[in-house]
């Protein structure tokens, strides 16, 4: 480790010292005032070095977040929380991290209904979405403008209101993030509607997907509704004899 970073993790340790023993208060004040009321924190309890309280992230509210200081990550350049979310629409963990240029995510694994996700995604929200989702990632990295890392997304039991087929199946994505934007491949693990691609995403809203659709004949009626949505065209044209395969080739939005 070079002598000035070694130096500056000692005095950022020592900092960390003089205010452990402050109230939680004055730091889930000033998180507020940060981020101009996005994540407002209410009774909270206990210390900025331990402590607990319920939070609201964009108006909807986290029964309780618990966080923990990890002084063994102070060898590492990093001013690091333990975090743990427990309430009954999305429980959670993970390791949020201040580095010298970036903000640092660490053995990320949280699950959340689809209802409580969509209030955070409007686009979404727009689809009425049940289910369960979950994300795992071992490391991210922000740096005030792009994430940079790999994550591994779960929608199981998953349902859309643009269907009547619920749920349509259990899906799985693997996604690369890097320079703003991200790209993921997509494959089925179980259900009535089987998805299998890949595609590209860069903020705000411009996406792509290349794949395959699948379905029972029986079941393709029901499943118009999506399939249009997609953009999935059928590659067998005989009306009745359809085997139900759809090719998706979906442009930027």
């Amino acid at each position: 480790m070079k002598r000035t970073t070694l130096i500056a993790t000692l005095i950022g340790g020592y900092v960390v010292f003089l205010v452990a023993s402050a109230p939680a208060w004055i730091a889930t004040e000033r998180i507020a005032a940060v981020t101009q009321g996005t994540v407002e924190f209410v009774a909270p309890e206990g210390s900025v070095w331990r402590g607990a309280a319920s939070m609201r992230i964009a108006g909807t509210r986290l029964e309780r977040v618990e966080w923990s200081f990890q002084p063994q990550r102070l060898l590492f350049g990093e001013l690091a929380y333990a975090l743990r979310v427990a309430d009954p629409a999305a429980n959670g963990a993970m390791v949020a991290a201040r580095g010298f240029t970036d903000w640092r995510f660490h053995e990320l694994s949280a699950d959340a209904q689809a209802g409580l996700v969509a209030r955070w995604l409007p686009l979404l929200g727009a689809f009425a979405p049940g289910g369960q989702m979950r994300v795992d990632a071992q490391r991210l990295a922000f740096d005030g403008k792009s994430i940079e890392g790999q994550a591994k997304l779960q929608w199981l039991a998953a349902e859309l209101s643009v269907s009547d087929v619920r749920p349509l199946g259990d899906y799985s994505a693997e996604v690369t993030m890097r320079g703003g934007g991200a790209d993921y491949t997509v494959k089925t693990q179980a259900g009535t509607l089987r998805l299998a691609g890949r595609g590209t995403f860069q903020p705000p809203m411009r996406w792509t997907f290349q794949g395959e659709a699948a379905a029972a004949p029986d079941a393709l009626p029901r499943l118009q509704g999506i399939l249009k949505l997609m953009g999935a065209v059928n590659t067998n044209a005989n009306g009745a004899n359809d085997k139900g395969l759809y090719v998706i080739n979906h442009g930027p939005r």
